[in-house]
């Protein structure tokens, strides 16, 4: 069946107001194959993964657009392994202090394999992990070597990657959260 999912990666502000802002309970159960609507880990990257079993996260959704204390950087990827999309995206700040989104990178099969919509200006691993892409596509013309791009990226920034639950030799330690906007 493959991921359908979404996460939201935060980096520059606290777990707790992460939990309070999105409206979310940290149970501390143990979500070891993110099965759970919602679950959440820290990274020893210094990111905070907030993770969704289904395409929650997307570019301009109203759940990114939180009035969060201070500086930060959001991240976040969504990934349909079932119609071979993938999404990745930054958020950063204007000249007002606004939080913006800054770019956007889109993989969708349906499109073609090397299908790969960019805008914005996107983080600097990017370019490499692109020509790696185009690389093995001119090898494996049967193969969809972009759909990783999105995610790829992502993991460059964070450490983190939606199909990786280990980070540096570890398991990475999600937990189950619960919702307080539908308790």
């Amino acid at each position: 069946m493959g991921f359908n999912a979404s996460y939201l990666a935060f980096h520059g502000v606290s777990r707790e107001e992460i939990l309070a802002l999105m409206e979310f309970e940290d149970t501390g159960i143990r979500d070891a194959a993110r099965e759970a609507d919602f679950s959440i880990a820290d990274m020893p990257t210094g990111w905070t993964i907030l993770w969704s079993s289904q395409c929650e996260y997307e570019p301009d959704s109203e759940r990114v657009q939180l009035p969060f204390s201070g500086r930060h950087t959001i991240l976040g990827c969504c990934v349909l392994e079932t119609a071979m999309m993938s999404v990745a995206f930054g958020y950063d700040y204007d000249e007002h202090n606004r939080l913006y989104n800054a770019w956007n990178m889109t993989h969708a099969s349906d499109r073609g394999r090397d299908s790969l919509e960019c805008t914005g200006t996107l983080p600097p691993a990017s370019q490499a992990i692109i020509a790696t892409a185009r690389a093995g596509a001119g090898l494996n013309a049967d193969v969809d070597m972009f759909f990783a791009v999105p995610a790829s990226v992502i993991q460059s920034l964070t450490g983190f990657r939606y199909d990786q639950p280990v980070y540096d030799g570890r398991e990475i330690l999600f937990t189950r959260l619960r919702s307080l906007a539908t308790a």
